[in-house]
């Protein structure tokens, strides 16, 4: 199963019996995505970073910056980079004959963590690189939303609740699943940055459980 662009809740889902699986709104999946102009005035722009998160999801990335927009907030995953890597690997036989021969010869113990028997090997590994934007790029913000599923975007109207627990804090949406976002690093800034958004008039309308 594939994953569409939800035009209601603005979030990548894979479909179940027609409808979004989180805002249960009809999906028509031969209906095309607005365009980017429309997409630009449903976000709005950048107004500020609010900091890396941790979401709970399945099947799409779940690290990834938060962005508070004039409209409500927007999630960028971090971009995945695969690279090889030499890493350093012993053979298991030598390492079991070595620390035998330590057992039985005492003297031994003292020089083992200064004998390399240590080979180098290539390793696949994949690094994520934090997706920094500015007020700039908010020209982009609607291509990323088409182009990237793990992007979404919770606009202001459909938040109904936002409750702050101890580590997090989580979106209680109109229609829809609650979103909960858990700061990765520097959590008292996130903390702040969150008291100062939810102050604004613009989301006098938003309930508020601290």
């Amino acid at each position: 199963m594939s994953f569409v662009l939800c035009h209601e809740c603005f979030s990548w889902v894979e479909p179940q019996d027609g409808c979004c699986p989180d805002c249960l709104d009809v999906l028509e999946l031969g209906r095309p995505d607005p365009t980017p102009d429309q997409l630009q005035l449903t976000i709005g722009n950048i107004t500020c970073l609010m900091g890396e998160i941790r979401i709970r999801r399945k099947l799409l990335p779940d690290t990834g910056m938060l962005y508070a927009t004039t409209n409500g907030l927007y999630f960028i995953p971090h971009q995945p980079e695969h690279v090889t890597e030499l890493v350093e690997a012993s053979p298991m036989g030598s390492s079991i004959l070595w620390s035998l021969a330590a057992i039985i010869w005492t003297p031994l113990m003292l020089v083992l963590p200064f004998v390399r028997l240590k080979q180098l090997t290539p390793r696949r590994v994949q690094l994520l690189h934090p997706q920094h934007l500015t007020p700039d790029d908010s020209n982009q913000l609607p291509l990323y939303l088409l182009e990237n599923p793990g992007v979404f975007f919770v606009p202001l109207k459909s938040i109904q609740l936002v409750e702050q627990n101890w580590k997090s804090w989580t979106i209680h949406r109109i229609h829809g699943s609650a979103i909960k976002l858990k700061p990765v690093t520097d959590t008292r800034l996130f903390h702040n940055r969150m008291a100062e958004l939810i102050g604004l008039n613009s989301w006098q309308h938003v309930m508020v459980n601290q």
